[in-house]
């Protein structure tokens, strides 16, 4: 609800901060996704878990590109790639998002300060379906 928000704040031009708090929301929100993403296993996880994972991570790629040197948001969209990639296997929709978050970072120059390569988590493999992404520093 916030994104959208965001977005007719933007294009109406209303007040910078409505923006801010939307944004600031939001930013709180795919934090509060990746911590309890960390502590599920991926054969926890249903298209609602998904959904909601993905829709994080596509909040925080928007972070990325307009503060590339964000180093917090870059770990995090990571990680929520590597929780996408966890629940593959099982549940094909995590497929389709990969691929849209995929394709939306294009021309995103993830720089060697992230944690790990966006880009290769991107490509790696599903992971087990038994694996745990407890234990991320930060999740």
């Amino acid at each position: 609800m916030h994104q959208v928000a965001i977005h007719h704040a933007t294009k109406f031009s209303i007040h910078p901060q409505f923006i801010v708090t939307s944004r600031s929301r939001c930013f709180e929100a795919a934090c509060e996704i990746c911590r309890i993403a960390s502590t599920t296993s991926a054969l926890h996880v249903d298209i609602n878990y998904q959904y909601c994972v993905y829709v994080a991570a596509d909040f925080l790629l928007g972070i990325v590109k307009r503060e590339p040197e964000n180093v917090d948001a870059g770990a995090r969209y990571a990680f929520l790639l590597e929780a996408l990639n966890a629940t593959e296997e099982g549940m094909p929709t995590a497929r389709s998002y990969l691929l849209q978050l995929e394709l939306e970072s294009q021309g995103v120059d993830f720089s060697s300060s992230f944690p790990f390569s966006v880009k290769k988590a991107q490509r790696e493999k599903a992971m087990p379906a038994h694996s745990n992404l407890a234990g991320r520093p930060w999740g």
